[in-house]
């Protein structure tokens, strides 16, 4: 079975993948969408890629990483044809990843699933601000973009009660198998702090149940989480990036993601793993 890894050159999230299909005897095909390429098939039936590299006929799995924007006439081809062909395995869906990327549709879709979700406001309105505020004076301020930065007041759209933590939790998800990283920092932006302590963790129960079922409603294969959690023990919801970096937890924790990756891109959603 092939894998068709679409990303940029640089991705090094990307080249775990590609090593662990390697070094597990699977065929794998990376390719970005402005490289040169010779592309035929039937549309529904077969499709046939080629570099300078490789031939791939009718891939099995699709690792949808960083391909870049679908804008040429090349890619728009290669996308439309890969869309059309049955059975495939995405990692994820681009249509999944986009409507799963949203802020507001997470935290919607995150208190529906059973997270405890912290108290939010997304706007702009002064007035709306100031009475938010006034109700939670301790807060964080954050964009509306991936990626849990804080920023200063008036450079931010979402407005969110603080939660006091004792540490943080990064959780990948590979189909249906959880990778629990916590991180403990000084910081309150852990991703800000050199010196933060990474180490394997393991996730309650309510937290796997709420994560398959957040997982099922957004169409996932993959995810990044992160959680916070409360000093009382509790683990609060903050976001999910659909295709969100995991190298560095899997180097520090000893976590076996990418692997789990190259699992699922060939032998499909229904795979447990070791």
């Amino acid at each position: 079975m092939t894998v068709l890894i679409l990303t940029s050159q640089d991705d090094v999230t990307a080249d775990l993948v590609v090593r662990q299909c390697t070094e597990t005897g699977r065929e794998v095909h990376r390719v970005a969408l402005d490289d040169e390429l010779t592309i035929s098939g039937i549309p529904g039936k077969r499709i046939i890629v080629k570099d300078a590299h490789r031939t791939t006929i009718s891939p099995q799995g699709i690792y949808w990483r960083r391909p870049g924007p679908v804008d040429s006439e090349q890619a728009k081809a290669l996308v439309g044809m890969l869309r059309a062909l049955p059975g495939l395995v995405w990692v994820n869906h681009p249509d999944h990843n986009e409507k799963a990327r949203h802020k507001p549709s997470q935290l919607v879709a995150a208190r529906e699933c059973g997270f405890n979700v912290p108290c939010t406001m997304i706007g702009n309105d002064v007035d709306e601000i100031h009475a938010f505020t006034q109700n939670y004076p301790d807060h964080v301020i954050k964009p509306l973009h991936q990626g849990e930065t804080f920023v200063p007041l008036g450079q931010g759209m979402i407005y969110q009660q603080r939660i006091r933590k004792r540490s943080d939790i990064r959780l990948t998800v590979v189909g249906k198998r959880l990778f629990p990283c916590r991180i403990t920092s000084v910081l309150e932006d852990w991703r800000q702090d050199e010196n933060a302590n990474y180490e394997p963790a393991s996730a309650p129960r309510e937290i796997v149940n709420a994560v398959h079922r957040y997982m099922k409603h957004f169409g996932l294969h993959f995810g990044a989480f992160d959680f916070a959690v409360a000093e009382d023990g509790s683990w609060h919801f903050l976001e999910c990036n659909p295709n969100g970096q995991f190298g560095f937890v899997e180097k520090l924790c000893g976590l076996g993601i990418s692997r789990a990756l190259a699992d699922l891109l060939t032998e499909g959603p229904g795979f447990s793993g070791a």
